[in-house]
């Protein structure tokens, strides 16, 4: 038996996730809901029917092989993907920008607090002036 190529490995973990994936959205969907494969890899399920138009709604499902190796081709290096790595990266980028977001609502809430209360200064000394006349 011949050594397979990087390619076929990669398409046969694909192929046996897209049955995998198939099974699973039968499961959870129903065999009816299951429209086909819309490409080699690529599966359609319509998951409900729109209320204004009566429209399928459909999603697609694909799953995608990333690179286990790290390996150079003519003009560029592809580097193994390492899933606990992205996992971490995301979990990083979500946390910044929520802390960005409490950070822009605490400046909008300090700055909405000073302008009330210079309104209400300004509104305290129109009434003194008033008052005085």
């Amino acid at each position: 038996m011949a050594n397979k190529t990087y390619t076929t490995i990669k398409n046969e973990i694909r192929t046996a996730a897209v049955e995998t994936l198939s099974n699973a959205l039968t499961a959870a969907y129903g065999e009816a809901a299951i429209t086909g494969k819309v490409g080699a890899s690529e599966i359609c399920v319509c998951v409900g029917i729109d209320d204004e138009t009566g429209a399928k709604q459909y999603v697609t499902f694909a799953p995608t092989v990333k690179d286990f190796r790290t390996y150079k081709a003519t003009k560029k290096t592809f580097t193994a993907y390492d899933g606990e790595k992205a996992v971490q990266a995301f979990s990083d980028k979500i946390a910044e920008q929520a802390e960005k977001k409490a950070e822009v609502a605490r400046k909008k809430a300090e700055k909405i607090a000073k302008d009330n209360e210079m309104r209400a200064k300004r509104k305290a000394e129109k009434e003194a002036a008033k008052n005085a006349d």
